[in-house]
Formats: C-alpha cells, sequence, structure tokens
C-alpha cells in the first residue's frame, strides 16, 4: 500500500527537516543567549566544568566586594584613629605646658578646661566610631564611671542658697538638732569642726556648701568629728571645692572629716590636699557613712593602719565617686578606701600606691561588701601580702570591674585581687604581676569563692612559689567551684613550685569538685627548680579532707610549658587523692621536660591518685623529649582508674617510638578503664576557639584560613580618664600620653598592613576573576561567526527539506494517477 506521507521518500524527508530543524533552533538558541551550551546536553563534561567556573565567578565577585567594604571599614577607622591622634597630641603639649613652672592656679585650670573637653572629645570618638552598624574601637561589656565637665560623675543641679540660714550666724555655744545652714569661708568650716568635736551638731541637722572654699591659710586642720563626738548629719557639697586641705597630725582620725559614722556627704570635691597621719586617714574622711558622687585629689603619708584617698574605713555606701592620690601607707591601704563594711559601686581611683603590709588595694584596701562597675588605674608596690588592682582583700563579689596597674608585693599579688573570697564575674586586669614570695595571679592571687566568670587577664604573671595566668591558687576552699569563659594571655613564671597558664595550683581544699569550662591560655609557662607545670593548670595538690575531682572541660593551652620534671601540656601534677576529667580539650605548645617526667596532657600521675579520664581531645603541641604523649608516671602503674577514649595527637610532632604512657604497660594489668585502641595518631584535628579575632573578611571563596582575614579593631583607652586632671594633680601625665600615643600608633599600623592586605587581595580576586570568567567563555561562548554561518545553512536546509516533502508527498498521487 502506498501513503502519502509515510512513503519512504516523506519519511526521509521528514527525518532530514527535524534535523535541521532542530539544529536551526539549536543556532537560534546560541545565537540569543551567546553560549554554545545551554544545557547538560549539549556537553554534559563542559557544562559541569562550566557550572562550577559559574559558582567561582559569582562567589569572587562576592568576595570583591567584602574586600572593598572591608577597606571602607578600615578608612572609616582610620580617620577617627586619625582625629584622636591628632587630640592626644595637643594634650602633650598641654601636660608640657603645666609642667613648666611659671603658671598660677588659674592658668592651670584654664588648662585643665581644654584638657577635659579634649578627653570628652577624645572618649566620644571612641565609643562611637562605627561602620555598619558594628562598633569598631570600644567592645568592651564594662561601662566605666567618668567624671563631667564639672568634675562629678553625676550630674548636679545647684541649689540656692539665699534663703537658707547662714551657718555664720549661728551661735558656736548653742546645740544643733536640725535645720539647713550654708557654709560659705574656711571660718565656717572651722566652725563646724569645733561645734562637732564640741558634741553640738545634731544628726539632722543638713549643711550646704554655698561656693568653693580655699584652706590654704589654715596650716593644719582640725578634722570634723572625733572618737568621742562624730560627725552623723549630712553635709551636701552643692558641686563646689574645698582647695589645698593641709593636715600634719600627731593623732588618729585625720582628713575634712575625722569620724563621721552614720553621715552623709555628697556633691563635694576636696582637691590639692596634702596630709601626713599617723593614724586613720582619708582625704574627705577617716571614717565615714554613706558617700555620694564626692571626689579627691592630693597626696598622703600614713603610719598607720587604714588609709584611702577617699576614705580611710567606709561604713556605708560609696557611690559614683573617684580619687585621684599618690598614697604611701602600711596596712589596708586603699586608692579610694582602705577598708570598706558597705557597696562600692561606680567608682574609680588614679594614683600610685606604696604601702609595707597586708591588704593594699588600688581602688580598696580590703572589703566585705560588694564592688560593682569600678576601676582603678594605679600601680601598687608592697612589701606585705594580699595585694590586688582593685582590692587587696576581697570578702565580696568583684563585678564589672578591672584594673590596668602593675602590681608588686612580697606574697598574694593579683592584678584584680590579692585574696578573692567571693565571686568574680566580667571583670579583667591588664597589668603586670609580681609576687617575690608566694602567690601571683593576672586577675587574683588566691581563690576562696564559687565562681569566676567572664574575665580575664593579660599582664605577665612572676612568683617565687606558685603563678598562674588567672589565678595563683585555689586553697582552702570550702565550696566546689567553677572557672568559665576565661582566658589569660601572659607568660607565667615560678621559681620554684608550680605555676599553669590559667591556674597555679589547687590544694588544701575541703573534697568537692572543681570545673574549669571554656577557658584557655596563651602564654608561655615556665618553672626553674621542683616543678609541677602545666599549659592550663600546674597541679592538683591534696585535699585538706577527701579528695579532689577536677573537671577540665572544652578548654585549650596554646603557650608553650617548660620546667625540670612534671610537666604537661595541660595538667602539670596529680597529686594523691586527686581525680580528673579532661574532656573536649586540647594542647598546641611546645613541652619541655629538662630532668624528670612529662607528658603531652598530664606531667605526673601519684600512684595513689584516684583517677584520671581523657577522652575527645587531642595532642598537636610537640614534645621534646623521649616520654610519653599522654601522661607520664614512674614505677608501677597507679592504683587509680586510668580511662582514654577518642585521643588524638599528630605524631609528626612527637619523637619516633614515643610511649602513650611512660610505664610499661603488660597484658593483663591495664589500668581500669584502658583502652589502647582508643588512642589514634590524627593530625588533622581542628582545633576550636574562644579568642576574639575581631572582624574576619571574607576575600576568597573558601572556608579555609587562606581565604580569610581577621582583624581586632578593638583597642584599650582604659586611663584616658587620668588625662582630665592636667593641671590639678601631681602625676607623670606625659607617660600616660606617651603610652597612649603608643596605643593608637601600633593599631593604626595594623590596620595599615590590613588595609594593604585588603588591596592585594582586590588585585588578586580581579586576577583570578578574569582568568575564570575567559576559561568560561573559551568553554561556554558560542562563536557567533560559526553559529551565524550554522543557522544560514540550516535555513537553507530547512525549506530544502520542505520542498522535498512536498514532491515525495506527490509521488503517491501519481501512482494513484497511473491505476
Amino acid at each position: 500500500m502506498i501513503s502519502i506521507n509515510t512513503n519512504l521518500s516523506s519519511l526521509i524527508t521528514q527525518r532530514s527537516l527535524t534535523k535541521s530543524t532542530d539544529a536551526l533552533n539549536l543556532a537560534i538558541e546560541r545565537m540569543t543567549t551567546g553560549f554554545k551550551i545551554n544545557h547538560a546536553s549539549d556537553n554534559a563534561a563542559n557544562y559541569s566544568i562550566s557550572t562550577n567556573l559559574t559558582t567561582k565567578i559569582s562567589s569572587y565577585m562576592v568576595a570583591e566586594e567584602n574586600a572593598s567594604m572591608g577597606l571602607d571599614m578600615l578608612y572609616s577607622a582610620n580617620g577617627s584613629l586619625d582625629q584622636i591622634t591628632d587630640k592626644l597630641e595637643r594634650l602633650r603639649a598641654l601636660a608640657t605646658q603645666a609642667n613648666n613652672g611659671t603658671y598660677g592656679a588659674q592658668s592651670l585650670e584654664a588648662i585643665n578646661s581644654e584638657a577635659n573637653a579634649l578627653v570628652d572629645e577624645i572618649e566620644r570618638i571612641y565609643s562611637n566610631t562605627e561602620y555598619n552598624d558594628i562598633k569598631l574601637y570600644n567592645n568592651s561589656s564594662i561601662e566605666r564611671p567618668k567624671p563631667g565637665k564639672d568634675g562629678f560623675i553625676e550630674d548636679i543641679v545647684r541649689r540656692d542658697v539665699t534663703a537658707i540660714d547662714r551657718f555664720s550666724e549661728v551661735n558656736d555655744e548653742v546645740a544643733l538638732n536640725t535645720g539647713e545652714y550654708s557654709i560659705s569661708s574656711a571660718q565656717d568650716l572651722t566652725k563646724l569642726a569645733q561645734m562637732t568635736n564640741d558634741g553640738l551638731i545634731g544628726e539632722d541637722c543638713v549643711f550646704i556648701l554655698a561656693n568653693d572654699i580655699d584652706l590654704s591659710g589654715i596650716e593644719n586642720w582640725e578634722p570634723i568629728g572625733n572618737s568621742t563626738n562624730k560627725f552623723s548629719a549630712t553635709f551636701d557639697g552643692n558641686g563646689y571645692k574645698i582647695k589645698n586641705l593641709k593636715i600634719n597630725a600627731t593623732k588618729n582620725l585625720q582628713g575634712l572629716f575625722g569620724y563621721a559614722l552614720n553621715s552623709t556627704i555628697k556633691n563635694l570635691a576636696v582637691v590639692d590636699a596634702n596630709i601626713i597621719s599617723p593614724g586613720a586617714v582619708g582625704v574627705l574622711a577617716a571614717v565615714c557613712g554613706d558617700v555620694m558622687n564626692c571626689y579627691t585629689s592630693g597626696t598622703i603619708e600614713s603610719t598607720a593602719t587604714i588609709t584611702g584617698g577617699l576614705a580611710g574605713q567606709s561604713n556605708g555606701k560609696v557611690i559614683s565617686c573617684y580619687s585621684s592620690c599618690d598614697i604611701t601607707g602600711t596596712r589596708a591601704v586603699g586608692g579610694l578606701i582602705g577598708t570598706t563594711k558597705a557597696e562600692v559601686e561606680n567608682c574609680f581611683a588614679i594614683g600610685d600606691i606604696v604601702a609595707t603590709d597586708r591588704n593594699v588595694g588600688a581602688l580598696c584596701g580590703s572589703s566585705t561588701a560588694n564592688i560593682i562597675n569600678c576601676y582603678a588605674l594605679g600601680n601598687v608596690t608592697s612589701t606585705g601580702s594580699y595585694t590586688g588592682g582593685v582590692c587587696g582583700q576581697a570578702n565580696c563579689d568583684i563585678i564589672n570591674c578591672y584594673a590596668t596597674g602593675d602590681i608588686e608585693s612580697q606574697m598574694g599579688s593579683g592584678g584584680l585581687a590579692g585574696l578573692s573570697m567571693g565571686n568574680i564575674i566580667n571583670c579583667y586586669a591588664t597589668g603586670n604581676v609580681t609576687a617575690k614570695t608566694y602567690y601571683a595571679g593576672g586577675l587574683t592571687a588566691g581563690f576562696d569563692g564559687e565562681t569566676i566568670d567572664n574575665s580575664y587577664a593579660t599582664g605577665d604573671v612572676s612568683a617565687g612559689f606558685v603563678a598562674g595566668g588567672l589565678v595563683g591558687a585555689i586553697t582552702e576552699n570550702g565550696k566546689d567551684f567553677l572557672i568559665t569563659s576565661s582566658y589569660a594571655t601572659g607568660e607565667v613564671h615560678s621559681d620554684s613550685l608550680s605555676a599553669g597558664g590559667l591556674v597555679g595550683d589547687i590544694s588544701n581544699i575541703n573534697s568537692g569538685l572543681g570545673t574549669i569550662s571554656k577557658c584557655y591560655a596563651l602564654g608561655d609557662v615556665s618553672v626553674d627548680n621542683t616543678s609541677s607545670v602545666g599549659g592550663l593548670l600546674g597541679s592538683i595538690g591534696l585535699a585538706r579532707t577527701g579528695s579532689i575531682t577536677i573537671n577540665i572541660l572544652d578548654s585549650y593551652s596554646k603557650g608553650d610549658v617548660k620546667g625540670d620534671s612534671n610537666v604537661g601540656g595541660l595538667l602539670g601534677y596529680m597529686q594523691k587523692q586527686a581525680g580528673c576529667v579532661i574532656d573536649n580539650c586540647y594542647v598546641t605548645g611546645r613541652i619541655t621536660n629538662t630532668a624528670g617526667a612529662g607528658a603531652g596532657f598530664v606531667g605526673y600521675m601519684a600512684r595513689e591518685a584516684n583517677s584520671l579520664t581523657i577522652k575527645n581531645s587531642y595532642m598537636l603541641g610537640n614534645l621534646t623529649k623521649d616520654n610519653a604523649v599522654i601522661i607520664a608516671h614512674k614505677g608501677d602503674f597507679p592504683t587509680a582508674s586510668v580511662a582514654v577514649e577518642n585521643v588524638y595527637y599528630n605524631p609528626e610532632n612527637v619523637p619516633k617510638n614515643i610511649n602513650l604512657f611512660s610505664y610499661k604497660v603488660n597484658p593483663g594489668d591495664e589500668p581500669e578503664g584502658y583502652m589502647q585502641d582508643q588512642v589514634s595518631h590524627c593530625g588533622s584535628k581542628e582545633p576550636f576557639s574562644y579568642e576574639n579575632t575581631g572582624t574576619t573578611f571574607q576575600i576568597g571563596i573558601n572556608s579555609n584560613n587562606s581565604s580569610q582575614l581577621s582583624i581586632d579593631y578593638g583597642f584599650s583607652l582604659d586611663t584616658i580618664v587620668s588625662l582630665r586632671f592636667i593641671g590639678s594633680l601631681d602625676y607623670d601625665h606625659l607617660t600616660k600620653i606617651d603610652d597612649l600615643l603608643s596605643v593608637v600608633s601600633n593599631k593604626a599600623t595594623e590596620y595599615g598592613a590590613v588595609q594593604n592586605r585588603l588591596e592585594s587581595a582586590l588585585d588578586e580576586i580581579a586576577t583570578q576573576y578574569e582568568n575564570l570568567v575567559s576559561t568560561r567563555s573559551t568553554i561556554r561562548d558560542a562563536d557567533i561567526a560559526e553559529v551565524s554561518s550554522q543557522y544560514i545553512q540550516q535555513q537553507i536546509l530547512q525549506q530544502a527539506s520542505a520542498t522535498l516533502m512536498a514532491t515525495a508527498n506527490q509521488m503517491p498521487a501519481i501512482a494513484l494517477q497511473l491505476i
């Protein structure tokens, strides 16, 4: 049978027409898209390559935008940094001018006024410089108190005293039990002291300053209130100053006020004081009640117990106060308060302290009430014990506080506290710490509290015996304790006994549980003689009763660790009755033991130790002596349980044929829980990190370090507040300004280096982008001339096929006509 459209000629023609139509459509698609590969079916291999190239090209385009935004961020940071530098240079000129002895009080006040304005502007720039809602400089969570333009921390609305009874008109032989009185002269103050000391001033009286008062005409001030008749009334400074207080006493309780227990003193400045006292002393008061919004400046020399720049002893709350005093004292010496029994909040102290006995602090000598939102900037030197940057002996919580000064004493030196018996929350210390004999800690020398949280220390720590980057020693602690989310970055050294990058020693505590969690130490740690030294914890010693168990969780050490013996990358020494759990921790530093035992994790484990568990942890550091990867032990292996699970190390970093344990493990003699097969040779484990690296720029297309660039924009201007006293305080302002200029200059250099790297990255990105686009073009882009030729060719073939199709369909009709 002969059929139209299905005869052989027609089918051949149709097939040709279909092919030419498909080829024509393909040519049209390639001409309209410009690509010769539009679908995987066009060229499967090249389609895959092209898709991967397109993904990379898109990523490089974003990386280029990222680098450009990073440069914009740096331009913003550098611009503000230049402004800070200009103002610091002007402050230096003012300090140089103020140091010249040709300026009187009025001229120095004018210099100080300009200095305060410059400091205000520096602090404004420092606090507010941001890019795309990111704070560039100040990322501290601590809001520090600072003086306003009138010198006071809190704003003051001065009272009009014209309608108030004048104290000068009061009969000084008649007792005052109540009422408000204005004080306007040195004679009025002398009269108040006389009447108070005679027992004629009642606790319901209120005294208000009407103006500034100069006491320079009084060679030896008689304090207001004594041990027999105390001042218990209210004194409102009304935002005014009492100047040039001079005392050279031979008896106890010295200051503007002597014994002012149960009083209220507020809104008062006592400046340019000069006090020599053989007894309890403070520029404002030797003993005070509540003190609010006051400040003092001057010098104090005391040869007796209890000395403070503001108050010797405080029995009431001290709020929003500060002191700028250089102090020489003995015991219970503080830059603000010698000893306090009530809360200290929103306060600070500037000035150096030299003492000869215990309980010495740049803010408080000792405290039994909480210290909150405070700071201290002075250096402290003592030949006694318990010396700290904020508090010498703190039987209280310390919250939101910091200290920047260097601390040195005979025993018990801490960057924040000499001895802390409370909690330390959200605090830091940046000064170097030295104890000539026992116990030094970057944050606290001794800790007898429950919690240290979100705190750090950055200074170097050195002691004769026992040093820790954060905590020197945890001793005599009757409570379970927790150290969490905290770190230390300084170098740690002890002449003998123990040292740890975070904690030097834990011993002599009641049986219980201690936990170190989410912490790290970055500094090198070393002990010269008879050592127990660990990258994180120096030693776990004897318990006073029962046993000690220490959990070290989610923590790490990166510093080099060195000692003669008992040297561990994480823990130096485990004494008898000690137990330890190490989970999800790692070590990266070099471990050097020059004489005795040493190991990657635990330097030495006593035979009588209770238990040791190490799991999910890894040792990436270098062992420099053929000893042990995990723990070291001499003699028979311990009676304790030893469990090892999922522990990794890099065999390239350790000597060949090294033991996992330094003692021989014979079949059947393995410690309980020991699992040899759970120790793996794995050098590819990626360390986690809690370190704040600042902002990370994604300037490549991968997730590794080669595609990322980090910079820490933040820097500290903690000591800037001291520059408010140029011209009004005998203080080494030039050195402080030079230190700040150095900080700013170093940060500018860091910005410049990163800026250069970003510009280089942009060049590299452009090169990579161009090469990838060119490669993709070769693979994917259509040759328009060739495709146009194909289009014309297929169009002609299609037209020819259509014509031939008609002819092919006519052939059956001709055959029918012949029948």
